[in-house]
Formats: C-alpha cells, sequence, structure tokens
C-alpha cells in the first residue's frame, strides 16, 4: 500500500517537473526570439541596415535620404515562410550591408508574444495591413521614397538568398527615378542622356494613357447616366398612356 502511494507521489512530482520544464523551455523560446529580433529590428527611430518598427520615421528618413522603402508584414514568431526568410536572407550579413545604403527597411509584425510589437504600433499595424491590401504573411512591400507609390511587392521562398532578393529589389528599382538616374550615370554621355530621354516618354505615353482612359470612364458613365434617364422617361410615358386608356 505504502510502495503505491508512494509510486503515485513520484508520478505526480515527475509530472509537475516535466510542466515546469516546458513552462521554461517555452518562455526560453519567446526570450530567445526576443532577443534574436532585437538584434536587427529597432522600436524607434531608423538605423541604416536594419529594420524599423517605427513606420512614420522610416517615412521621413526615406525623403531625406531618397530611398525607397521596403515593408515586412510579418508573423514574427509563429509565421514558418517569415521564420526562413528571416533565417536565409534578412539576418545575413550580406543583406544588411547592401540594404543599410540601398533601402529603408519597416517591419510591421503581427506575432502571437504581443510583447514583440509597441502597443502604440498595434492599430497603426492593422491600418496598414488593410491599406496594402495584406491577406497572408510575409508580405513584402516595395514603396518609393516619398512613402506613396507602390513600386512592387517581393515573395518568400525556400531558396532565396540576400543575393537573389536583393536582385528582385533591383529589378523593381529599375524604373523609378532613382534607378533611372543610376543606370543613366552608369550609361553615361550621349547614351545616358537618351536613356533619361526616353524614360520620360515613357512617363508621358502612360500619363496620356491613363488621363485617356479616366475621359473614357467619365463619357461612360455618362452614356449610362443618359440611358437611365431616357428608358425612367419612356417607362413613365408608358404608364401615363396605359393609366389614361384605363379611365379612358
Amino acid at each position: 500500500m505504502k510502495k503505491t502511494i508512494f509510486a503515485g507521489l513520484m508520478a505526480v512530482a515527475m509530472s509537475a517537473v516535466l510542466q515546469i520544464n516546458a513552462q521554461d523551455k517555452k518562455a526560453e523560446t519567446k526570450e530567445a526570439t526576443k532577443v534574436a529580433k532585437e538584434e536587427h529590428v529597432v522600436a524607434k527611430g531608423v538605423k541604416a541596415g536594419k529594420w524599423t518598427q517605427d513606420y512614420e520615421a522610416a517615412l521621413a528618413y526615406a525623403a531625406e535620404k531618397k530611398l525607397p522603402i521596403l515593408i515586412n508584414f510579418t508573423g514574427s514568431d509563429w509565421c514558418g515562410w517569415c521564420k526562413i526568410m528571416e533565417k536565409n536572407v534578412f539576418t545575413k550579413p550580406e543583406w544588411s550591408n547592401y540594404a543599410k545604403d540601398s533601402v529603408v527597411m519597416v517591419f510591421i509584425d503581427f506575432p502571437t508574444n504581443k510583447s514583440l510589437v509597441p502597443k502604440e504600433y498595434v492599430a497603426r499595424n492593422n491600418e496598414l495591413k488593410t491599406k496594402f491590401g495584406v491577406r497572408g504573411f510575409p508580405s513584402y512591400v516595395m514603396l518609393d521614397s516619398n512613402g506613396k507609390d507602390e513600386i512592387g511587392r517581393l515573395g518568400a521562398g525556400k531558396t532565396k538568398t540576400p543575393a537573389s532578393v536583393k536582385g528582385e529589389v533591383e529589378a523593381l528599382l529599375r524604373f523609378t527615378d532613382g534607378g533611372i538616374e543610376k543606370t543613366a550615370m552608369a550609361i553615361g554621355n550621349e547614351g545616358g542622356d537618351k536613356y533619361r530621354k526616353l524614360n520620360k516618354k515613357i512617363k508621358s505615353t502612360k500619363e496620356a494613357l491613363k488621363k485617356s482612359l479616366e475621359s473614357a470612364k467619365l463619357v461612360e458613365a455618362q452614356l449610362k447616366a443618359l440611358a437611365a434617364d431616357l428608358e425612367k422617361e419612356m417607362t413613365d410615358l408608358r404608364i401615363s398612356a396605359l393609366s389614361a386608356e384605363k379611365k379612358g
């Protein structure tokens, strides 16, 4: 009987120890995640080559330095693809060395561990998620230095490296004002001037096309409204005629 009671007490004690160990391990994992994140993500202000959670500071820095903005919509402590990209790309020295002079990086996080995001950013993060139509994580959105014009988006991948993501970013930036000037300078002389002029022609052509489409939509809306008015007039006339016929 005593042996049975002792065995039962030992089992309870062992279970308690295992639970405590599991809780400690979970806490250690959360802390490790937080520490690892803090190594390359700042909460306030902007540090070249690091992610920042301070969206407003990033906009101001990008405008001052004339740099594009890369927004990382992530679930840092639960999203598998986010962790893969962090491990294979964004925590590598090759990436930070490139990014510090090339892009301003913004970290918009939706973690399970709420302490990873300053409380004042929570509502704003949700607003940005809605504004940019983000439906899954990770989502990487590139903006021009003005913080308004979207240049394009990047995706995650198991085989991606700092070099491959750099190539994707450069491809998106190629036709921005900064990218055009960079290429024109590399071409040099008359070729560079021609490259700039071709870019201006492309812009003016696209602008003319945009205005043409807007005008077409306006005309379409006006014609639809006119047709609706005429149909209503016909309906009123028919109803009036039928009513008069019945009375007669």
